[in-house]
């Protein structure tokens, strides 16, 4: 995590470290900077969309709102779902597979 990094490091990144320490309870935790617009950080999750190696329950109360969300990006009113998938797309290669 730089020093330098975005609103909700400046924000919640004291508040959080306080919390850890106070707690005891520690874990690994990554800063993503914003450094290109939505569009370009969505290609993560929209290529392993593509490629069907991300699914969505069918029965989830969730899924047409978020498929609906997904559709109309980025022309679209919300797009803070398609924002958090974008992470998780950012995330998914650093993770190692099971043992």
């Amino acid at each position: 995590m730089s020093p330098s990094g975005g609103q909700i490091l400046k924000s919640i990144g004291p508040f959080l470290a306080k919390r850890i320490w106070e707690r005891n309870v520690y874990t690994a935790r990554f800063q993503f900077t914003s450094s290109t617009d939505k569009a370009t950080r969505a290609q993560s999750i929209r290529n392993r969309i593509q490629q069907v190696t991300v699914g969505f329950p069918h029965n989830a109360p969730y899924t047409p709102v978020l498929v609906s969300e997904l559709m109309t990006f980025p022309a679209g009113t919300n797009d803070d779902q398609v924002d958090t998938l974008s992470l998780i797309g950012r995330v998914l290669p650093q993770l190692a597979g099971g043992r």
